[in-house]
């Protein structure tokens, strides 16, 4: 069974203990995974909540940076047309 670096995607020789392609430590693949849906939730429990695929969270860090730039190319913007204009 072949082992897939989780940096790059490459795909590593079995026993490999670092990526071929980017050098990164390789993890041994895990003797069993359990099958998810083999089994019901206990006693009545509901199923942990999973995140919507696709979904990304919003980084307010993110935001703020994006209206600072906004508001500088605005003050930019309207100082250019002000002398271009008068």
């Amino acid at each position: 069974m072949a082992i897939f670096c989780t940096k790059c995607g490459t795909v590593n020789d079995d026993g490999a203990g670092f990526c071929d392609n980017c050098g990164a430590k390789l993890r041994a693949p895990s003797a069993s995974i359990p099958d998810i849906d083999s089994s019901p939730p206990p006693s009545g429990d509901a199923p942990p909540a999973r995140a919507q695929e696709g979904a990304s969270t919003i980084n307010p860090k993110k935001i703020a940076y994006a209206g600072a730039v906004l508001a500088t190319l605005l003050v930019v913007g309207g100082g250019a047309m002000y002398f271009v204009l008068q």
